[in-house]
């Protein structure tokens, strides 16, 4: 396992954006809209983990109902695994909830995603990268 991004939720991604790009020098990857969530994501590239920065695109969003609740900030981290499948099997049997069980995303990577309940109140994404 090893981190693969950290996603924080803003309603406008701007200001951040320009912040890790004039300021810290990360260039941007091209956007990213979910039409199925409703989401446009930005991702920048480190050495290390990705920072994606995501905002909704419509008030039938999930992200729409994070920020009314929680307001701008950390979404989620996402751990990069070999097998989403088998983890999250063996996440069941020792308790934990998975709030999204795992499906196939745009880009053919599959994922899930743990109840923060279960995970000292972090949203935390499971993600097995395509092949």
């Amino acid at each position: 396992m090893k981190l693969h991004h950290i996603a924080i939720a803003y309603e406008d991604i701007g200001k951040m954006a320009y912040f890790l790009e004039k300021v810290l020098g990360i260039k941007p990857e091209e956007p990213i809209i979910d039409e199925k969530e409703n989401i446009n994501t930005l991702a920048f590239k480190t050495d290390g983990a990705e920072i994606h920065l995501i905002e909704p695109i419509s008030k039938n969003s999930p992200i729409s109902n994070f920020l009314s609740r929680r307001g701008d900030g950390l979404h989620h981290i996402a751990i990069e695994v070999d097998d989403v499948e088998k983890v999250v099997k063996e996440l069941k049997e020792k308790g934990i909830e998975i709030v999204r069980e795992p499906r196939v995303e745009y880009d053919g990577s599959k994922i899930a995603f743990i109840n923060p309940k279960s995970a000292c109140n972090v949203l935390i994404e499971l993600i097995e990268k395509k092949q």
